[in-house]
């Protein structure tokens, strides 16, 4: 089983390059192992100004038992 997170379009300030420094995967749904699911959950964020990720989206998912654990990854992600 396998989740799969993917991002798009990470949005900041043009002609700044921002390097991941921490980037968790997501836990995976413990209902989801039950029911043996595989899945994916596409999303959209920004980086601010200090390299915290804000305003996240989802904009994709296979189910959305897999939405709220990417949220929860993608949220405790840094760059510098």
């Amino acid at each position: 089983m396998r989740v799969r997170v993917f991002t798009l379009r990470p949005s900041f300030s043009p002609g700044v390059n921002f390097q991941p420094r921490k980037q968790a995967s997501p836990n995976y749904p413990i209902a989801a192992k039950r029911q043996k699911l595989e899945g994916y959950a596409l999303a959209e964020f920004v980086i601010d100004e200090n390299g915290n990720v804000i305003n996240i989206q989802i904009k994709q998912s296979s189910n959305p038992i897999f939405e709220k654990p990417t949220i929860d990854a993608i949220r405790s992600w840094k760059f510098t």
